[in-house]
């Protein structure tokens, strides 16, 4: 199973990737998505940059602490938001032909069952 450093570093690593190549290259995100490059397109894109950068802040926060509850609380913060990304990726790569949605209910499917992993096995062993 999954201590909780190592779900919160394979997040903060994963997310600081995403910010990045959200934030700063939308248009390259946009194009694996097939989508026009508008001005909205762009601003929406950006935007689900800032939630995950918030996301990578808890969880690298998280990692650095010594406290339990923090640790716990950014893993179970982030694994809300995977669980909604990964939901709505879903819903993308049923509606897209698009390579962008494929990758990413990937990753958020990904570290969700890596997150949920690690607070099961904390929870049930009540280890670190």
């Amino acid at each position: 199973m999954v201590a909780y450093d190592l779900a919160l570093a394979a997040s903060t690593a994963a997310g600081a990737v995403y910010t990045a190549s959200l934030g700063a290259a939308p248009d390259v995100y946009l194009d694996k998505c097939n989508t026009l490059k508008t001005f909205e397109a762009r601003a929406l894109t950006r935007s689900t940059a800032a939630g995950l950068a918030g996301l990578t802040a808890a969880c690298y926060m998280g990692h650095q602490s010594g406290s339990m509850d923090v640790k716990r609380a950014a893993l179970t913060a982030t694994t809300t938001g995977l669980v909604g990304y990964a939901t709505n990726n879903l819903h993308r790569v049923i509606k897209s032909d698009a390579i962008a949605p494929k990758v990413d209910l990937a990753v958020s499917a990904g570290l969700a069952g890596l997150c949920i992993a690690s607070l099961v096995r904390n929870k049930a062993h009540k280890t670190v």
